[in-house]
């Protein structure tokens, strides 16, 4: 994550302190078959882990077969792969 120091021009320099050596993004999103015509979109706060399952109070929120708001995940899922691919 980056923060502002002084304005715009004050981009701090992104840090892996807690990381343990990798930067990790936490992309709350599940993307099935987003190229078709009957694409899948699985989204909120719910992680697919045991605890989230059966212990923590979690939502997601299921999609199905719209293709412009599949398109904009996919868009936003690349987007976060590339910008953080290199890093």
């Amino acid at each position: 994550m980056a923060f502002l120091s002084n304005g715009l021009e004050g981009w701090v320099k992104e840090g892996l302190r807690g990381q343990r050596g990798n930067l990790s993004i936490h992309l709350e999103a599940i993307l099935v078959n987003f190229t078709s015509d009957s694409p899948t979109i699985i989204s909120g706060t719910h992680n697919p882990s045991q605890s989230a399952s059966n212990g923590n109070d979690e939502n997601f929120l299921v999609v199905r077969g719209d293709t412009n708001l599949a398109d904009r995940y996919g868009l936003e899922i690349l987007w976060f792969y590339e910008h953080y691919r290199s890093r």
